[in-house]
């Protein structure tokens, strides 16, 4: 990352308090962080309710791989514990209601709330097809055109029969069937895995669901969702090692990882008074979404706080250069940067916390009102900063799994190199006779060294910068040519 890019992700983790959020584990708080901002995206209405600037849809929904314990339990403790009780409260609340509204049924001259379609919506849409009229004021095109682009308004019994935003899988074949009673837009479903053949069961109906090729019922429906795989144990080291045909789908996601493959989060400190106000920002957040999509059709469109037009060419070149070392990261995190802008603009845009609209009991009582009275400022380079430090991070782990041994041997020789310099400037030809390595090998560490600023060559000499020390993780992979 240059120093520009390293500065405006600074600000960005700091102004969410990325290091408090992740329990002191500033990398670990990154993800939990990016991992909120998507799944607001995830869950949003449809496709085209979110729109640019310019009024354009805005595509959003990035499918997430979380790996290594200390990021895939706080996704799970603060991001999917949250949509799941939020699914299992409205499931309750809608039984309750349809119980109550059918115990009414039965009394005579009861007066019912209404609970019926909107009149004069969908059954006047179809009757409006079939009028009989001459041209030119048969309507019959614009009529079925209104059916065609107008999800259908639903009542409390269809709630009822179609109430699932998230999906839980215990096992992989678990998908057929929790995939009934969808609520329309994209589903999230949520795997832990356990076993590398965990990845690879999921493969076929995975990656279905995820192009939204998944038919449901008698076909005339099908189902796309966006997948959040936690991954505690990493797992995903070895089928990340040993690639098969059941893992190639793996190149639909973009993996938050844990570790030390670099680069580092930059260090800043913390704008709040703990993570609890950047989890209550989420978590209001989420409220929003998610009665925006109980409300369909959604008839009013959610702008993008911010112009990402630019960002996301610079992003999309940036991506294609890093094609070679991430095969599908093109695709896979094409849409990354509206997806944190509507993410994090959904959490940064929360004015106030009023606590009456909450249980006493609950813990965001526990949450002062003034630390919720501004807007948390967000800018599209913090947002940019933030999408290449996670495919950085992505790429540098899937090297350390794939080449871990030679990873290792060339970190190795890069360290003799280094403490050789140290004591002055040395031909290339003399570092590698004294130190026992191949011209090769030593021709590759020393070129590996000068691309992460640490040496400069003189008069066929290496010499150390001033100040200059050895952290892997600052910097790219020093992977072996293989």
């Amino acid at each position: 990352m240059t120093a520009k890019e390293s500065d405006h992700l600074r600000q960005l983790l700091t102004t969410f308090d990325a290091r408090s959020l992740g329990e002191g584990d500033e990398v670990a708080g990154a993800n939990t962080l990016a991992a909120m901002a998507c799944v607001l995206a995830d869950l949003a209405p449809t496709d085209d309710t979110i729109r640019t600037r310019d009024g354009k849809p805005a595509r959003v929904g990035v499918n997430l791989l979380v790996t290594g314990p200390a990021s895939a339990g706080l996704v799970v403790d603060e991001v999917l514990l949250e949509v799941g009780r939020r699914q299992r409260n409205l499931w309750h609340h809608l039984v309750r209601y349809a119980e109550c509204i059918e115990q009414q049924r039965r009394k005579p001259g009861a007066s019912l709330p209404p609970t019926d379609p909107k009149a004069g919506s969908s059954e006047n849409r179809v009757a409006e097809t079939q009028y009989e009229l001459e041209p030119p004021e048969n309507t019959r095109p614009e009529s079925w055109g209104k059916i065609f682009n107008k999800p259908l308004e639903e009542d409390v019994a269809a709630l009822c029969a179609r109430p699932k935003f998230l999906l839980s899988l215990t096992r992989p074949g678990d998908l057929d069937v929790q995939l009934r009673g969808l609520r329309p837009g994209h589903t999230l479903v949520h795997a832990g895995c356990t076993r590398p053949k965990d990845l690879s069961a999921l493969a076929e109906s995975g990656a279905a669901l995820i192009e939204g090729r998944y038919t449901l019922g008698n076909g005339c429906e099908t189902a796309r969702g966006h997948f959040l795989i936690t991954d505690p144990l990493q797992v995903l080291a070895k089928a990340a090692k040993d690639p098969d045909d059941d893992t190639a789908w793996l190149g639909h996601f973009l993996w938050l990882c844990d570790g030390k493959a670099g680069p580092c989060a930059p260090s800043g400190g913390s704008a709040n008074d703990g993570p609890e106000m950047i989890t209550t920002r989420f978590c209001m957040a989420l409220d929003n979404v998610l009665a925006r999509r109980m409300n369909v059709p959604v008839e009013e469109f959610i702008p993008l706080s911010l112009d990402t037009r630019e960002a996301k060419v610079r992003f999309r070149e940036f991506l294609d250069d890093m094609e070679s070392r991430l095969p599908g990261i093109s695709l896979a995190a094409k849409n990354l940067i509206d997806t944190l802008a509507f993410g994090l603009g959904r959490m940064a845009a929360i004015a106030r916390l009023d606590p009456r609209s909450y249980d006493a009991a609950s813990p965001f009582n526990k949450v002062p009102v003034e630390g919720l009275e501004k807007r948390l400022p967000l800018s599209v380079a913090g947002i940019e900063a933030l999408a290449r430090f996670l495919v950085h991070r992505m790429a540098n782990a899937r090297m350390v799994m794939i080449h871990a041994g030679a990873v290792e041997q060339r970190q190795s020789q890069i360290r003799r190199i280094f403490r050789k310099l140290q004591q002055g400037p040395v031909e290339s030809r003399k570092l590698y006779r004294n130190l026992g390595l191949t011209a090769a090998d030593c021709d590759e560490s020393l070129h590996w060294m000068e691309r992460a600023g640490l040496i400069w060559q003189m008069n066929r000499k290496w010499a150390l910068e001033d100040g200059a020390v050895l952290r892997f993780e600052d910097h790219s992979i020093p992977l072996l040519e293989i």
